[in-house]
């Protein structure tokens, strides 16, 4: 099931002296067009990230992508899969709602766009109380052009960093990664 409510804020940086919005365009201003294969992408990204196929969420991701979250190490996106794995294993649901995202675009960089997203993600697990736990995220996306016959709607995700209050599912959320995160054995 998908829970989505997307509410899509477009700017780009004012080249007009005249601007008198303090450096920004906002998208009145700006042809939709452009905006409209970022928001087909992310209605397509949000469930394959919150789905159990591998293949479907990494449609949606370069193979150089990296993702990044708190404080945690970057670490390659394509390195996931095991957690994506437990995450299915530990719970009985888990979806995303998407509040409010801002897409920048920088027409020195054209081959880049930036979404910025305020969306929240719900989790029960199996093991708990049946009880969903609501998580606000802050996300940073980096999508690029994708290679051709590649990505979805002509883009794929190039970059994440989330930042999230992790204090509510920390327990859980540590358990999943020391089960996922292979182990470094050192010898003598």
């Amino acid at each position: 099931m998908l829970f989505l409510s997307l509410h899509v804020v477009a700017f780009t940086p004012c080249l007009s002296t005249s601007c008198h919005t303090e450096g920004f365009q906002y998208a009145r201003h700006i042809d939709l067009t452009n905006i409209l294969p970022r928001s087909d992408f992310l209605q397509s990204y949000v469930p394959a990230l919150d789905g159990a196929s591998h293949e479907i969420r990494h449609r949606h991701v370069s193979p150089s992508a990296t993702i990044k979250s708190n404080d945690d190490a970057t670490l390659p996106f394509s390195g996931m899969d095991k957690m994506f794995d437990m995450r299915g294993q530990m719970t009985s649901s888990f979806f995303h709602i998407v509040n409010h995202v801002y897409i920048v675009s920088d027409p020195e960089h054209c081959d880049v766009t930036t979404m910025l997203m305020d969306w929240t993600s719900t989790t029960t697990f199996k093991c708990g109380d049946d009880k969903p736990i609501v998580v606000p995220e802050f996300t940073v996306m980096k999508l690029g052009k994708a290679e051709q016959e590649k990505g979805m709607f002509g883009l794929w995700v190039k970059s994440l960093e989330n930042s999230m209050y992790v204090g509510l599912v920390r327990p859980v959320r540590d358990e999943i990664l020391a089960k996922a995160t292979p182990k470094v054995e050192w010898s003598a």
